[in-house]
């Protein structure tokens, strides 16, 4: 006879079923208001819709060839996808979780019997849920720029999931720093100054030997799918710069940046979470 399931195999189960999980269910509700929404969406589109004009008709006024113009507007649409995804989500999960504690909703989530991996989950997912839509709504106008630009799968492909992975990176630091730190604007002006010093001033520890920290954001992957996303001449004038002088790996290792990149990133989530 098989063993009787226990309420807490059902409750490990039900962690990575994110769509019965009853907390993030809860922000769809809360985050996904049609009218705050609607909003960002507009705001969104209209910012894209503009990055994608301007970029490929000053392409095309400076005799540039269509699919150099096409490329041109892929990073800024990038730009705008990781500012959605890395400054206000990250902003939204760490302010969002200081209130949750304030208004007693964490208190009265201890008192659910579910696995303390479920309400984890729900509120990675859940508080940021709105800004993952807004930066999914732009991914129209990124297809078009890359199926318009012939960019290759092996470019964009990597330096998307890295996008999505470095996001959950950036959101469990604020989950974390949203539960330990008791004022709202403190939780914020950490989360925040630690997403810039990742882009700022950890890069410049690498001159010293502490390469591990680089790993923690999208520039690796960035810098080798560079060439594939400017324009043809500028990319293939970058591709012979970067023959010349290589980008030092890992441990000497020669395997794809987006490998140590995920194997950096999922072991810090797994140590927030």
């Amino acid at each position: 006879m098989n063993a009787p399931t226990t309420d807490s195999d059902q409750n490990e189960v039900s962690a990575w079923r994110l769509w019965e999980n009853p907390v993030l269910r809860r922000y769809v509700r809360s985050r996904l208001r049609s009218r705050d929404l609607a909003v960002g969406l507009c705001i969104t589109l209209v910012l894209s819709a503009f990055i994608v004009g301007i970029s490929y008709s000053l392409g095309i006024r400076s005799e540039s060839d269509p699919v150099s113009a096409a490329r041109s507007a892929i990073i800024p649409l990038l730009v705008l996808q990781a500012f959605i995804l890395f400054v206000m989500g990250t902003a939204q999960v760490s302010g969002g979780m200081i209130t949750e504690r304030d208004e007693g909703s964490v208190d009265y989530q201890r008192l659910v019997p579910m696995a303390p991996l479920t309400k984890v989950l729900g509120y990675l997912f859940g508080l940021p849920l709105r800004e993952y839509l807004l930066a999914a709504s732009i991914l129209p106008f990124t297809a078009w720029a890359m199926a318009r630009g012939h960019v290759p799968a092996s470019a964009w492909a990597p330096l998307y999931w890295i996008l999505f992975t470095t996001a959950i990176t950036y959101h469990a630091t604020g989950l974390l720093t949203g539960t330990v730190v008791r004022n709202r604007r403190w939780a914020f002006l950490i989360s925040i100054g630690m997403v810039f010093s990742l882009y700022t001033v950890i890069p410049q520890l690498a001159k010293f030997g502490l390469v591990f920290f680089k790993y923690l954001t999208v520039t690796p992957v960035f810098y080798e799918s560079l060439p594939e996303l400017l324009p043809e001449k500028a990319g293939a004038a970058l591709r012979i710069g970067q023959n010349f002088f290589p980008t030092p790996r890992f441990f000497n290792l020669g395997l794809p940046e987006v490998v140590f990149t995920t194997l950096s990133q999922a072991g810090l989530i797994g140590l927030f979470v």
